[in-house]
Parts: C-alpha cells; structure tokens; sequence
C-alpha cells in the first residue's frame, strides 16, 4: 500500500511540473511554425512559395508540337493495272481500296501558351488566367506508279481518263483560353497539389484541300473547311513531387466541355483543259450548335529556387490534348437523277496535339 501511494505522488507530480505546462503551450499556439523539409532532408521551403506570403506570378511556355488528324485520306496508291486471271468471274471485276492508303499529315510546329495569376497564401487560394496559340499545317503528294494504279478516294470525274497525280495541304488554327479558380494544398512535406476549376475559350479552324490530276490534264479541287468557337467549363489537378535541391517531378490532367457554334463547308471544282470555264460539281455547307470535349495531359521534370522570396520555377513537359467532335468530312454520292438521290455522307475523326513544352515562371 506504501508502495502503491509513493507511485501515485510521483505521477501527480511529473503531471504537474513545469515541463509539461511548456509542452501544453506549445501544442496549443497555432501561431507556431514548424520547419518543412522533405523526407530525404532537402528544405522545400528554401524552393518553393509555401511561408505564408501572397505572391504575383507570370508564366510563358514555348512547345513544339504535332497534329495528329484521321479521316483525311484522299488517294490509294498500289491497285494493279490489270486484273487477276478471275476477271471473267463478276466477283473480281470490281475492286475496293487495294494498296496504301495516303493520308494528309502536319509538319512540327512551334507555338507559345502565356499566363498571369496570383497566389494567395492565406487561404492556399489561387486566380491563374491564360492563353495557348498554334497554327500547325503540312501538304502531301502522290504520283501514279509506272505500273500499278493510282485511286482517288473521293469522286473523280475525268471522263476516261485515269488518275496521274494528286496533291493536298493542310493547316489548323487552335486557340484556347482559361480562367481558373484553384485550391492549393500541401499534401506532405514533399508533395504540392493545385486543384482547379473555371471557365475556358476554343477557337479552332480546320482547312482541308486536295486536287487530282488526270493524264489528260483535267483538274478536280476539293476543299473542306470548318471552323468552331464556344466557351464552357474546365476542370483538373496539378500535382508535384518535389524531390531535392530543387528538382520535382509534376503533371497535370484536365477536361472541359466547350459549347458553340460549328460550320462546315465543302467544295468539288471541276477545271477542264483547254480554256473551259471551271464549275463546281459539289457546293454545300451546314452549320450547328454542338458540345466538344477537350482533354488535356502533361506530365515531365522541373527545377526551381526561391532568393529572397522572388521564384524562378523552369520546367519541360509532353503534353497532349484531345479533341473531339470536331472533323466532319462530306462524302456525297452522285446519282444519275438530277433531282434526287443525293445522299449525305460523312467520314468522322478526331483531333491530337501532342509535343514537347520548355516553360519558365516568375513569382514575387
């Protein structure tokens, strides 16, 4: 029983000693800042905006990139001349795309993506506006093989006369514009995540033109063009893992949904030899109002430092962006009638961007 009250006395008295009076006060003033470092011992607050301080950043990326767009064939190059040793057979007489199939392409192009924003500390909130520009195109040509023959994979009209040649060129103007509300939060001690949302802009123009040329010098130009521009809603994370001595690994996803107006154009022009006036076999167009899904993923290395609370952050990045419900090419079929049987068809495909980004922001 002695024994049991000699413990007892000792407890009461280490609980109310001066040291546990400083521990409570510690524990209980928010006030207090505890040092960030990493968990390889590398201090993330010496290279990234983490103290509590708003900051003004700017930004500016130049990316090099390539369109990848399908649904743009326009020639098969390889079918045989002549006919298999079936051909008396009425199955052989006829025959569908036989050989390679030509399709336009973009070229590598440069383009430039700016941004402004602020970051408030307070509450980890941030405001970040920007704005991408590209304007990829390319051109592609195809010449009848000495011996096999060369298909046109839309209507060609030449009278007897076969393919010789068939050339076409391509651009498209892509234009887009965020303003985003993002939540940043320091997950851990090495990992910093940007959750955002807002609203986004799209301005995108497609020219699509390719010619035939028969062996009798008769010309056929087609032309395919639409264009859309609408607004709608983004949303997305931004994620960095921040390494040591300033070096981190970060990506970003995001999606957005774009509502606006589209227009399609398409055009047959027949240019006949011998001084004959052109004309056009094939004239239309349409227009609509539609959504389009966008999607974007980056995703690469970066290195930063911070002196004297000013940020320098450079970075590069693979990037790829999505679009969707966009590329509509009119393939009409010709009847005979002159006043019906003008059926609408349509081949549909879809739009990548995808390339390399050397970006630099500044934070003060």
């Amino acid at each position: 029983m002695k024994r049991f009250s000699l413990l007892l006395l000792i407890c009461v008295g280490v609980w109310a000693s001066p040291s546990r009076e400083i521990v409570v006060a510690i524990d209980q003033n928010p006030s207090k800042e505890v040092p960030i470092s990493s968990s390889n011992g590398c201090d993330i607050s010496k290279y990234r905006p983490v103290s509590d301080k708003n900051y003004f950043f700017a930004y500016g990326e130049l990316f090099y990139w390539k369109p990848t767009q399908n649904a743009v064939d326009y020639a098969v190059k390889g079918q045989p001349s002549e006919f298999f040793p079936q051909q008396t057979i009425g199955a052989f007489r006829g025959f569908g795309q036989y050989g390679t199939v030509q399709s336009a392409s973009y070229d590598w192009t440069a383009g430039l993506r700016v941004g402004v924003g602020g970051l408030f500390q307070s509450r980890n909130w941030e405001l970040d506006g920007n704005f991408t520009y590209i304007h990829p195109d390319g051109s592609d040509h195809v010449s009848k093989p000495a011996i096999d023959m060369l298909i046109g994979t839309h209507p060609f009209d030449s009278g007897n006369a076969f393919l010789a040649r068939a050339t076409t060129s391509i651009d498209f103007s892509y234009a887009l514009a965020n303003l985003l509300i993002v939540k940043r939060i320091l997950f851990s001690e090495d990992m910093i995540f940007r959750f955002f949302m807002g609203s986004t802009g799209g301005w995108f123009d497609n020219n699509w033109k390719w010619k035939y040329f028969s062996s009798n010098n008769e010309e056929n130009s087609f032309v395919s063009n639409w264009n859309f521009s609408g607004g709608g809603v983004r949303g997305g994370f931004q994620g960095e893992w921040y390494l040591c001595y300033g070096f981190g690994l970060g990506g970003t996803l995001s999606t957005a949904l774009l509502y606006g107006y589209y227009e399609n154009q398409y055009r047959m022009k027949i240019i006949a030899p011998q001084n004959l006036p052109p004309f056009f076999k094939d004239k239309s167009e349409f227009g609509d109002h539609r959504i389009v899904p966008h999607m974007q993923l980056a995703f690469g290395p970066n290195w930063g430092i911070m002196i004297n609370k000013i940020v320098l952050k450079l970075y590069v990045q693979y990037e790829l962006n999505l679009l969707f419900n966009l590329h509509e090419v009119h393939r009409s079929l010709q009847e005979g009638s002159i006043i019906d049987g003008r059926n609408s068809r349509y081949a549909y495909g879809n739009i990548g961007l995808q390339g390399l980004n050397f970006g630099a922001c500044l934070a003060f």
